[in-house]
């Protein structure tokens, strides 16, 4: 493992304890309404297969699995064992992965839905790319990708701060590949669309029917 990979995964092993707080707080959404909403988008049916990339502490895996009253099949995978770690103790039912989006344990085909909650801008610019063609190859030819990001914040000290920490975890580039996002996605999905939040903070895009 190189030196940045390792630099991450103690990063996100020590964040573990504090990402729910943080995300809460950055997205004032202190009753989760926004990943409720994240998963209302994806019209869940009890038989499909989820997956749930970049899970974090599991709070999406988790709504998804109760949405469908415990009987679709969950995954959520993080590189992170400290995530994991919070996510295992939050719910025995989903399983859990450790793994990099970059390269999925999983078969071609193998999934309907694929979410991502605030954790797909974090990833290197190179990284984005590569887990986009791993998101296609898991996803069925009818299946979709939901991506919930943070819009760019309005007030100047909260913005300085979303930058330096894209900077940090994930690109000096990031903001380009945010000003292109749905072009880029578009290249791997046949049908893009994105929604604002009730909030105005946070954003979903919706990718359906993976390009081969």
């Amino acid at each position: 493992m190189n030196l940045r990979k390792s630099y991450r995964k103690a990063y996100y092993n020590l964040f573990s304890h504090m990402y729910d707080k943080f995300v809460e707080l950055h997205s004032r959404d202190r009753r989760q309404r926004l990943r409720d909403w994240l998963v209302e988008m994806a019209n869940l049916k009890p038989e499909d297969r989820v997956l749930d990339i970049c899970t974090g502490t599991g709070a999406v895996a988790i709504k998804a699995l109760n949405a469908t009253r415990e009987r679709a099949f969950v995954v959520g995978v993080d590189f992170s064992r400290g995530m994991l770690s919070r996510a295992r103790e939050k719910s025995r039912k989903v399983n859990w992965v450790q793994a990099d989006v970059t390269l999925l344990p999983f078969k071609d085909n193998s999934f309907d839905v694929v979410f991502c909650a605030y954790g797909f801008y974090e990833l290197k610019d190179r990284e984005k790319y590569l887990a986009l063609k791993e998101i296609c190859r898991v996803l069925k030819p009818s299946g979709k990708f939901l991506i919930m990001e943070h819009e760019e914040p309005k007030h100047p000290i909260i913005k300085l701060l979303y930058r330096i920490r894209l900077a940090t975890i994930g690109s000096l580039s990031s903001k380009k590949f945010i000003k292109r996002e749905l072009e880029i996605i578009s290249q791997f999905f046949q049908k893009v669309d994105k929604i604002l939040s009730f909030s105005g903070n946070s954003k979903i895009i919706i990718a359906e029917g993976p390009r081969p």
